[in-house]
């Protein structure tokens, strides 16, 4: 008897489906066929051998996936005494990507000497090319003045679910005015500082929905710049570093930031070694708001140089989405044939 006894979606978006393939036989068997089916066309067949009592994992790269729900199906070709085992189906949902609108204020640069390169990067190491969009969010760089249209509920585009704000001096009119409204409305935006913010001027214009009110900007010693000294390893924006040895902020080295007051509706998530802010959040209306104390740039930290600011924008950036596990292809629990399962319906299921 070969079975498969196992089929696991993967643990991060575009990895591999995995399975366990089992030999429970006292002779061993070779050159035998998983055939893989997804939405009910094969879509390739992947040979194995195993011998006698040896279970052992095999791995099926699935294509690109357009949004909705797929079924995935993987058989044994062969037959045996026990046909119940040789099959195994998943039902799964792939997400709409995120849409992320980063606004860009420097003009007749290079791209990587825009505010905004290294967290859109981050979250489409495409974007700008052709091939912009084939993880889990699609980037657009706009210039300020074309803020307020992309955020418009009747304009030509979908709305972002998302808004990277860079430090900046002033925006339009029609742009701070759409700006809180979306995120009222259920939007999601990332603040980060910079030499080019104007204090006074973003507190009048944001203090209904910032986590904190932007003070002037102060330096690190020379010798000693800070760091990340403790961060909530429960919120969803620091759950790449939930497990050991899987990194965290704590490399990053800051040179410059912003005195910040924390709003009494703010949540503070990381602090500097120091004790001072460095990420707040706050949720207005229906929408969400991220505060980071420092440049999007690396003009006041090497974060964007590390390994591990990648994973911390998307966090934030599915947070901010309010997309939650949803970003990951996810299904129910498995159903064994003969015994029985709970199935959850969520409100409004039919």
């Amino acid at each position: 008897n070969v079975a498969i006894t196992d089929l696991r979606l993967p643990a991060e978006p575009n990895g591999p489906l995995s399975m366990i393939v089992a030999n429970y036989g006292d002779q061993p068997v070779q050159n035998h066929t998983v055939r893989c089916v997804l939405d009910g066309q094969t879509i390739s067949k992947i040979p194995f051998s195993r011998g006698a009592g040896v279970s052992d994992s095999l791995e099926w790269k699935l294509p690109r996936l357009t949004a909705g729900w797929h079924e995935a199906e993987v058989q044994l070709e062969v037959s045996d005494a026990l046909a119940e085992d040789n099959v195994r189906r998943l039902a799964f949902l792939v997400p709409e990507r995120i849409r992320v609108v980063a606004v860009e204020n420097r003009s007749q640069v290079r791209s990587f000497e825009e505010q905004t390169f290294f967290v859109a990067a981050a979250l489409d190491p495409f974007f700008g090319s052709t091939n912009s969009g084939q993880g889990s969010f699609v980037v657009d760089i706009l210039r300020p003045e074309a803020l307020a249209a992309a955020l418009a509920p009747n304009g030509t585009k979908p709305r972002p679910d998302v808004v990277l704000l860079p430090a900046m001096r002033s925006l339009p009119g029609d742009a701070v005015a759409a700006l809180n409204a979306w995120v009222d409305q259920g939007g999601g935006i990332f603040f980060f500082g910079g030499d080019s913010l104007e204090p006074s001027r973003f507190n009048a214009e944001f203090g209904a929905l910032s986590p904190a009110q932007w003070g002037s900007p102060v330096s690190a010693d020379a010798e000693v710049p800070w760091r990340i000294g403790a961060f909530d390893r429960t919120s969803p924006v620091f759950r790449p570093f939930t497990e050991a040895r899987s990194g965290g902020p704590a490399v990053a080295e800051f040179t410059r930031r912003h005195a910040v007051s924390a709003s009494p509706q703010s949540t503070v998530l990381a602090r500097f070694d120091d004790g001072h802010p460095f990420l707040l959040s706050r949720f207005v209306g229906r929408g969400a708001v991220l505060l980071a104390n420092t440049s999007a740039d690396t003009a006041w930290t090497d974060w964007p140089k590390h390994k591990s600011f990648v994973p911390w924008v998307m966090a934030a950036a599915t947070w901010l989405a309010d997309r939650g596990d949803d970003r990951l292809l996810r299904s129910s629990d498995p159903l064994i044939t003969g015994t029985e399962g709970r199935i959850p319906l969520s409100s409004g299921s039919t």
